[in-house]
């Protein structure tokens, strides 16, 4: 999709690996996507589907 996560991990010095950031800052990248937006939103639906 062309974006860039941030701030994925929370209290990364005391918890490692543990202990996720629901919220990570997303941002475009400087890079070309590789899978267009559209594809990427009908996969998240079908997925979602299947939950």
């Amino acid at each position: 999709m062309g974006k860039v996560r941030y701030d994925v991990r929370r209290d990364w010095n005391e918890k490692r690996r543990n202990n996720i950031n629901p919220n990570p800052i997303i941002a475009d990248g400087k890079h070309e996507a590789i899978i267009p937006d559209e594809l990427w939103e009908q996969v998240q639906f079908i997925i979602s589907l299947e939950k």
